[in-house]
């Protein structure tokens, strides 16, 4: 193959599409022929100034679509194209797919991300739908071991939108992503790295939470959150700090339970609140306010005449509650609307969004669990 080095580098458009073309373009002109070797990924990736593993990633591509076929200890050479028509060939090169990478439903009853992930879903497909480009799932435990992004990575997707979840894993996995040209975007918490996120702007949430509580009166505010470091719960809790400062509620504090809402755990952060004689309690999430009422509940304790409770995130179980919960909405539809119009941008190379980096405000939804505390 006696091809010119040459640089890819067209903005928008994943570099392992752009070598797949240029393979192709040398199969048209018929500088290479059926049975002809094709050069290793290392002459490919200098030929073509691209990353080894993109050129990898090309060429296994073409591999599955059955362009090239590869002999063990050979190489990779062209395969018979009478069954593949060029324009075939070429639809297969650029795929028109997309893998969303969400949290699975955990086995605990009282764990539930069906409401988030439902949400983001359900924009995405209709985003991507409107452009006729496939959707593919894919769900992980936070308990795995490897990164959930290994699993789609060799299926080749067009691009990913992925919940992220900052580990070394994770973040080794999204730096090949990169290496290999496939666009992505996170959501719900962003990276140390400046890669493209879509998330609710926490901070913003978790101090217009305080004020209503401050409004209704209480001036001694315990705030609930877990030992995890993600941004979604530092920004969440960072909010709630700078919101008792603005108000000097200083008699107001943070409690962090190291291991995620156990039973146990939250039955005596409970009770040490009420003994502490704080009138209002604020979990970081919905699930942990709804173990809160239920520890209430067991002590005789009456909400919101004797304690007010609220949340984060709005899950659909929220307003079914007795009472309802007053708890700040994440607009989880916009997030995944938003990061698909990214994603598509970056793939298609037209700019859809200009945006890259954004944090969607949430709304406070004001209900029955917080009430003026009695005097």
């Amino acid at each position: 193959m006696n091809a010119r080095s040459a640089t890819i580098h067209e903005s928008g458009i994943p570099k392992y599409y752009r070598l797949q073309e240029k393979i192709f373009g040398l199969i048209k002109s018929g500088k290479m022929k059926v049975g002809d070797k094709l050069p290793g990924e290392r002459e490919l990736a200098k030929q073509f100034n691209v990353a080894h593993m993109t050129a990898r990633h090309a060429v296994q591509t073409l591999v599955n679509t059955g362009v090239l076929h590869k002999q063990h200890g050979k190489g990779t050479f062209i395969s018979n194209l009478k069954k593949l028509s060029v324009s075939e060939i070429e639809g297969k090169a650029v795929s028109k797919s997309v893998t969303v990478v969400l949290p699975a439903v955990p086995k605990s009853p009282k764990i539930t991300g069906t409401f988030m992930r439902s949400g983001i879903l359900e924009a995405v497909c209709e985003a991507m739908s409107e452009v006729n480009y496939q959707v593919n799932i894919s769900y992980f435990n936070y308990s795995e071991k490897t990164s959930p992004l290994e699993r789609c990575i060799n299926n080749g997707p067009g691009g990913v939108i992925f919940w992220h979840n900052e580990t070394p894993k994770n973040l080794f996995m999204l730096k090949e992503l990169k290496e290999r040209g496939v666009p992505f975007v996170l959501v719900n918490n962003y990276s140390s790295e400046p890669y493209d996120y879509v998330v609710a702007e926490n901070r913003a949430g978790a101090m217009k939470m305080v004020e209503h509580l401050h409004g209704l009166g209480h001036r001694k505010i315990a705030y609930i959150d877990k030992d995890e470091n993600a941004t979604s719960v530092n920004e969440r809790r960072s909010g709630f700090l700078e919101g008792i400062k603005k108000h000097n509620l200083s008699e107001s504090e943070n409690v962090t339970l190291k291991y995620d809402f156990a039973e146990d755990d939250m039955r005596k952060c409970v009770k040490d609140l009420v003994d502490g004689k704080f009138t209002a309690i604020f979990a970081h999430n919905d699930m942990a306010a709804i173990s809160v009422m239920e520890v209430l509940r067991e002590m005789k304790i009456k909400v919101p005449d004797e304690m007010s409770v609220v949340g984060y995130d709005n899950i659909d179980m929220a307003q079914f509650l007795t009472p309802p919960l007053t708890t700040v909405h994440q607009d989880f539809h916009e997030m995944g609307r938003t990061a698909a119009e990214i994603l598509l941008g970056k793939m298609t190379g037209k700019s859809m969004s200009a945006r890259g980096k954004v944090k969607i405000v949430p709304d406070l939804i004001i209900r029955g669990s917080a009430a003026a505390p009695k005097k």
